[in-house]
């Protein structure tokens, strides 16, 4: 599908939305046969967008899962690696300015 996508005209281009929902029913983390399957298509289709939702993140940029999956890591996934969380705001107030009373 991404082949004929990619030869439509430009006046006809479309990007694909591809719902996923409840991802965590695909399978549990010693059986990866379908998350395999569905992790190639969303590698084999660059030209669409791939919305998964689940309980939990998707693992995919983890070094880790070599050999379970066929594309892992943050060179395959950089969207999926793990980053730090900001560091909270203060709620103090704005900063006094001079001069003003």
């Amino acid at each position: 599908m991404a082949w004929e996508l990619a030869r439509l005209p430009e006046t006809k281009r479309v990007t694909p939305l591809v719902l996923l929902d409840t991802f965590e029913d695909i399978g549990d983390r010693t059986h990866r046969d379908r998350e395999r399957l569905l992790q190639r298509v969303v590698w084999l289709m660059p030209n669409a967008f791939f919305v998964i939702t689940g309980r939990s993140r998707l693992h995919w940029a983890d070094e880790a899962l070599q050999g379970q999956l066929d594309f892992t890591g943050p060179a395959a996934w950089p969207g999926l690696t793990v980053t730090p969380l900001p560091s909270p705001v203060s709620r103090r107030g704005p900063p006094a300015v001079a001069g003003r009373f």
